[in-house]
């Protein structure tokens, strides 16, 4: 009896050792290096969902929230200062680019479109005409846009998981080819091979020439929320469940590089991804951020000390320009 109470004993002694090794270790790995970082207030209280530098100076952003409010944003002074004009319909806007030559197209709610040629002293609403669903609540929000040149550009859309489309001009917009989907789309890039690569809910297809020629990848597991082309032929992608990934062969196959729920037990949604060079960060929830140097092969989780929702990004003169979801921009001084 005696023996027995001791090997139960030892055994207790063992399992709170381990316990408490897996305990210390999940601590260690729950801490993140905070980043220094200065916000500057817009001027509302809306998600900052898209920023464009256009130049040292000059700071295009689009704003909103769904079904709300939407605005658009400039900064003349390398965003040290905001000005923001409301949109005169009650609903967000996503996604905005631009040529150099200073035409630029913004997206919104209901598939509305806006269009400048000033890069955004001015926006003029534009209109898809029969191109689009009759019924209001069948089109859905424009989440991401790609203007390859003067005459071809694309944007893709989604909403509430199971919705999308992927619309394509050749003539600058005089005419459109759209496919619909049952997968909600929120990202579109160009692959270095010059394939459109456009990624979404539990789907990535990608195509050369026009829409009838896609090509669907084998990616079915997650809600890709950024999409980035890398150098190095690489293809960066995160999604809403932590995960990020790359793709090798221009969004084809998809090998996951990190999960960080899965090492930290305060979940973290990534929100958007950009990559410049062989350099790649997320931005998601309570702050947090993720670095790579090596392509999005390797990450380091990091986040800044305000715990806020960060929802787009760029990268700029080693900083990242972020912006978060109560209208602020978030200047962070990249890690060596």
């Amino acid at each position: 009896m005696t023996a027995m109470m001791t090997g139960t004993s030892n055994i207790k002694h063992i399992l709170n050792i381990l316990w408490g090794v897996v305990l210390l270790v999940s601590c260690q790995k729950e801490k993140a290096e905070t980043l220094e970082s200065r916000i500057v207030p817009t001027g509302i209280l809306a998600r900052i969902n898209d920023i464009e530098i256009i130049n040292d100076s000059l700071w295009i952003a689009c704003a909103g929230n769904r079904e709300s409010q939407g605005y658009f944003l400039q900064s003349l002074d390398g965003g040290v200062s905001w000005s923001h004009v409301s949109s005169p319909h009650p609903k967000s806007i996503y996604c905005i680019d631009f040529l150099p030559n200073g035409f630029g197209i913004a997206g919104g709610d209901f598939l509305d479109l806006w269009i400048t040629h000033d890069f955004g002293q001015n926006w003029n609403f534009y209109w898809l005409g029969s191109q689009v669903p009759f019924n209001e609540e069948d089109r859905p929000g424009v989440r991401d846009i790609l203007l390859v040149n003067d005459s071809v550009w694309t944007f893709c859309g989604g909403e509430n998981l199971g919705e999308g489309v992927i619309y394509r001009t050749t003539n600058s917009g005089q005419s459109w080819n759209f496919s619909f989907h049952q997968h909600e789309f929120r990202s579109t890039a160009m692959s270095s091979q010059g394939e459109i690569v456009t990624a979404g809910h539990g789907k990535v297809i990608s195509y050369a020439t026009g829409l009838s020629d896609i090509q669907y990848s084998g990616f079915k597991d997650g809600f890709i929320t950024g999409l980035s082309a890398a150098d190095n032929n690489t293809m960066v992608a995160c999604t809403f469940e932590g995960r990020i990934v790359n793709s090798k062969d221009g969004g084809m196959n998809w090998n996951e590089t990190i999960d960080m729920n899965r090492y930290f037990r305060k979940r973290i949604n990534w929100n958007d991804v950009i990559c410049e060079g062989s350099y790649c960060t997320c931005v998601g929830t309570d702050g947090h951020l993720a670095m790579s140097y090596d392509y999005g092969v390797s990450w380091k989780l990091l986040k800044i000390q305000e715990e806020k929702n960060l929802i787009s990004a760029e990268i700029y003169s080693n900083k990242i320009i972020a912006g978060d979801s109560e209208g602020n921009i978030h200047f962070i001084q990249i890690a060596d």
